[in-house]
Order: structure tokens, then C-alpha cells, then sequence
């Protein structure tokens, strides 16, 4: 069973490896890049019955999140 740590690196070896900005393994946040955005964090920031949902420029959106959004019919617009 993976952990949460086991998870973080993956991600931030996904991340590396794509060439995006540096990422501190300590914290696992993006320096510059933006952020990484999980479904139960996207589904927080819908207004209810919205087809649309704004996120920072940059940000990383989990493969789950974007079949949730597909699923939804929900527009990502990245500010």
C-alpha cells in the first residue's frame, strides 16, 4: 500500500521529469509553477450548478479531478 509520502514522490518525480518548475520534496509544493489540485479540492472551490471553475495559471490538476470535471460537464479557466 502506498503512503502519502510514497505519493508525494511520485508526483514530484512526474512533475521533474515533465520539466515544470523546481518542487521542494519537503513541502511538495510547486515554486513556481502553481499548484497541484486534488478532486475533493476542486469540488470546495464549485459554486453549486457553476459550469465553470477558475484556478491559478500553472496549476496541476490529478487525472481523477479531470474525469470528475468530464463527468460534470465543468469548464476549467486558468487565471
Amino acid at each position: 500500500m502506498l503512503t502519502r509520502a510514497d505519493l508525494v514522490d511520485i508526483i514530484v518525480d512526474a512533475v521533474a521529469r515533465r520539466g515544470a518548475a523546481p518542487v521542494s520534496r519537503a513541502s511538495a509544493k510547486p515554486v513556481r509553477a502553481g499548484r497541484f489540485l486534488s478532486d475533493w479540492e476542486l469540488r470546495r472551490m464549485r459554486v453549486p450548478g457553476a459550469g465553470v471553475i477558475r484556478v491559478p495559471r500553472g496549476a496541476l490538476i490529478s487525472p481523477l479531478s479531470r474525469d470528475w470535471l468530464d463527468y460534470e460537464g465543468v469548464r476549467i479557466i486558468y487565471e
